[in-house]
């Protein structure tokens, strides 16, 4: 038999296309055949970063994108017949139905189906795929953008949608507006989403002061043209020095208000409370954490009126007129600076207390301060009831600038006579409580009392009120009045009444009278404050 053997060239180059045919095949299979772990493997990779899909979506969405990448790689082979292997779940998504299957494999659970595509009609087919939901997406968007009725939130979760479609498609990064070189159809919708929130605002009324428990505030939330912003769900918090946050969600009707009740006021006792309002969109939006700027947000400081026990708020009327000031005839113990003097002064509201360090503190929260008071850090001075003390003259000043901002009201120091006049309680008397001293220990605190070695809460001594029910006008601390020892070259030293935990009895008499230096603060002064009755 003659048989014709193929030449040692014609042999290598048929070996040679065999193994290029082979290492095609294998090399397109390979990217082509799909399974659930190739899905779930690539979606670790690639789909589980800030999208915010669940484990399945992410799987599903890299079983589409390797669909598209093995189809067109497939398209590649220009000249060839492309021979693809894609699951059935798969033919769907990318519009494979009417293409004839050549086989079908069922094994392991898997439905795949063989397709024979070829690259020009897959190029057709992918160019169609692309311009309707080109279409359809720049279309739908559009009417987004200029249907400033629809509720924010449904005008954001519908770009969401359409953001999500182009990363099911695989097409997020490669769609563009119009043609090559214009922008990407998904940084419009992420421009468009960023648009929405950027331009919120968001108000809570009362914009801050004193307000009791339970109290509603309200809050509005607008668009950037000053639009209600309905259906916007807010995170509502509150937040304080030592206490546990307290928060709660809200939504916006269709007006753009929302109403919070102001919480209860015992985690917050003694404390400043920060209220904080942010949008929720984020987490009542799925899919839109990674598409939004910065949240809007809105921030406001409240007081409650009941987190100090009642030593704020109470003050009680001191009626003016004339009077004799300094020294009563009968006291002994007076000094030649404490001799009598005709005085005047006008009806006064005057503070039951002196000022706490809750209080105080307040102030130094709600103005940001980063200085504090010398011996605000010590344990014996620092209790929210007690008196505040290291506060200088100007301290006081600006303290009652913040609170009569606070109350809409002007607060300021006494003046000695004022303050005087308060303490005798419309009587002749050398002490709050009368002539008798307060050696008993029960009257007032001072050097030896028996119960406090430094200031103790303010109210603890009952038995020391006055007739005016006033408290801690002798003893515990001296109190700063606006009155000057004298005028001279610059700032005058200031008059202190009522003595001191750090004084003996005699000390704490009415007309008694110290001068101190108004740029320092001391451990035994302190201060209260009074508003003229006719601004009532």
């Amino acid at each position: 038999m003659n048989l014709t053997m193929p030449s040692k060239a014609k042999r290598v180059r048929f070996v040679t296309c065999a193994a290029c045919c082979c290492l095609a095949v294998v090399t397109l299979l390979s990217c082509a055949t799909l399974s659930p772990a190739d899905g779930e493997q690539e979606s670790g990779f690639y789909y589980g970063y800030g999208s915010g899909a669940s484990p399945a979506e992410a799987a599903d969405a890299a079983r589409r994108d390797l669909i598209s990448n093995a189809l067109t790689a497939s398209a590649g082979l220009a000249g060839r017949t492309a021979r693809v292997e894609v699951g059935a779940d798969a033919v769907k998504a990318f519009d494979l139905p009417k293409l004839r299957p050549i086989a079908e494999d069922t094994s392991g659970g898997l439905t795949t189906v063989v397709y024979r595509i070829k690259a020009k009609e897959w190029d057709k087919r992918e160019q169609a795929r692309q311009a309707a939901i080109r279409t359809d997406v720049v279309q739908k968007l559009a009417a987004l953008e200029t249907n400033a009725g629809l509720p924010l939130t449904d005008r954001l979760g519908q770009a969401v949608e359409l953001f999500d479609r182009l990363e099911r498609s695989g097409l997020a990064e490669l769609l563009t507006e119009s043609g090559p070189g214009s922008p990407l159809v998904s940084s419009r919708i992420e421009s468009f989403c960023r648009g929405l929130t950027a331009g919120l605002s968001i108000e809570a009324s009362p914009i801050g002061g004193f307000i009791a428990a339970g109290a509603e505030i309200a809050i509005t939330v607008r668009t950037r043209d000053g639009r209600p912003a309905g259906s916007v769900p807010l995170v509502v918090e509150w937040t304080a020095r030592g206490a546990e946050p307290s928060s709660s969600v809200v939504k916006t009707g269709s007006d753009g208000r929302a109403a919070f009740a102001c919480p209860a006021a015992q985690p917050f006792r003694n404390r400043s409370v920060r209220l904080d309002v942010a949008t929720d969109l984020a987490r009542s939006t799925p899919g839109v954490a990674g598409l939004l700027g910065d949240a809007a947000k809105t921030e406001a400081r409240y007081f409650h009126l009941d987190d100090i026990d009642g030593y704020f708020g109470a003050e009680v009327l001191v009626p003016g007129g004339s009077f004799t000031a300094g020294a009563l005839p009968r006291d002994m113990r007076a000094t030649r600076r404490e001799a009598p003097r005709a005085a005047e002064t006008l009806a006064v509201f005057i503070d039951v207390y002196p000022v706490t360090n809750a209080l105080y503190e307040m102030f130094l929260d709600d103005t940001g301060a980063t200085t504090f008071p010398e011996f605000w850090d010590n344990p014996d001075y620092n209790e929210p009831g007690q008196p505040v003390v290291g506060v200088s003259f100007e301290d006081a000043n600006r303290f009652a600038a913040w609170l009569s901002a606070r109350l809409g009201v002007e607060k300021r120091l006494p003046t000695e006579d004022e303050w005087e006049k308060a303490a005798r309680g419309g009587q002749d008397v050398i002490y709050p409580w009368g002539d008798q001293g307060p050696a008993d220990g029960v009257r007032a605190n001072y050097s030896g009392n028996g119960r406090f070695s430094a200031t103790s809460p303010v109210g603890s001594f009952e038995a020391g009120r006055n007739a005016f029910g006033l408290s801690d006008m002798a003893g515990n601390v001296w109190q700063w009045t606006s009155t000057p020892l004298a005028a001279g070259t610059g700032l005058p030293r200031r008059i202190v009444k009522g003595g001191s935990w750090m004084d003996g009895p005699t000390d704490l008499r009415i007309s008694n009278r110290r001068d101190v230096d108004p740029s320092k603060g001391y451990v035994d002064v302190g201060f209260r404050l009074v508003r003229e009755a006719s601004n009532d």
